[in-house]
């Protein structure tokens, strides 16, 4: 069977407003309050350079990425995933897009999110099924929280 490819954005881009980065401020600065008054340095710090990566991140514009699925492996823009790397797949139409879910063997970042927008969800079902189990995974929590606050 022919691979299945398309391109899309790495995620969904909003645009922040000043309000965005003053809230984002406000609570960096409360953490490194709190954790300066209990005396917790290091998470201060931590605190610091988290909220400096969010800005910076959220600053910055989505990549577009093209994905693709075949017989030997799945390609997220230059990063390849060989089906022995992966435990099992899912597809979500829990939320406004379809999602592609992937669970990884590793024990940090153990989901891969992609989401189908050119293809039909059956066909890439069907193109998996041969590769992989289908479970029923849903979008882990913090996927949803950071597009819900527009991370």
């Amino acid at each position: 069977m022919e691979e299945i490819r398309w391109k899309d954005f790495e995620y969904l881009h909003h645009e922040k407003s000043t309000d965005w980065y003053w809230g984002l401020g406000t609570v960096t600065i409360l953490g490194l309050g709190l954790s300066v008054f209990f005396g917790n340095t290091l998470l201060a710090i931590l605190i610091a350079l988290g909220g400096i990566a969010v800005s910076l991140f959220a600053m910055r514009d989505p990549k577009e990425i093209e994905y693709c699925i075949s017989e030997r492996k799945i390609l997220i823009g230059a990063e390849a995933h060989s089906y022995s790397e992966l435990e099992s797949f899912s597809i979500d139409h829990q939320h406004d897009d379809i999602k592609l879910i992937f669970v990884t063997k590793k024990f940090f970042l153990p989901y891969i999110v992609l989401t189908i927008k050119e293809h039909h969800p059956d066909t890439i079902r069907e193109y998996l099924e041969r590769k992989l189990p289908e479970g029923n995974h849903q979008e882990p929590i913090i996927h949803v929280i950071a597009e819900r606050i527009g991370i």
